[in-house]
């Protein structure tokens, strides 16, 4: 592969940001307990609608929603708006999982700084975003809300207490 920079068109960005990806744990489960298609369906609708509520309210852009997953962004500098928003999914998920008469397993979510390419992709554009931290965002391990080590160094010290180092790869986690 070449390590010459190739321009972009002028319908991508580069920038630095804060990527999230929160999806639902044990989803398999939850499908079981539904019961059919249609209120799996209506159970994801409203967790799109629980995501979506909490990011846009803290200032982030939902750009896509993957089977049970949502994938959004905030700018670079709003760690502390990224975690609410994941926060706020994590504590509203329970009522939504009781309004479906489902066992609740939670969500988890992962939070990565770093370089996007943003824009309209393919013949359709598509508005989605790809680089390091979709990669990133996607790989990471954990339990709860795991921080890349750039997001974590981002939190102000007053928002670092109850995270804590976990595995090889330098992630913060909160339960």
């Amino acid at each position: 592969m070449s390590t010459q920079s190739t321009a972009l068109p002028g319908h991508f960005h580069e920038s630095r940001a804060t990527v999230v990806l929160v999806d639902i744990r044990r989803m398999i489960g939850i499908i079981e307990e539904l019961g059919s298609e249609h209120r799996y369906v209506l159970f994801l609708e409203d967790f799109y609608s629980l995501c979506h509520d909490a990011i846009e309210v803290s200032g982030g852009a939902v750009i896509k929603y993957i089977g049970d997953s949502c994938l959004a962004t905030f700018g670079e500098d709003d760690i502390v708006h990224a975690v609410d928003a994941v926060k706020a999914i994590r504590d509203g998920f329970p009522a939504l999982c009781e309004k479906y008469g489902v066992h609740t397993t939670g969500v988890r979510a992962n939070i990565v700084i770093d370089e996007v390419i943003s824009g309209e992709f393919g013949p359709t554009r598509q508005r989605d975003i790809m680089g390091k931290a979709v990669g990133a965002v996607m790989v990471m391990e954990g339990s709860g809300i795991s921080l890349s080590e750039s997001a974590y160094r981002k939190l102000p010290s007053a928002n670092r207490s109850g995270w804590r180092k976990q595995g090889g790869k330098v992630v913060y986690v909160m339960k």
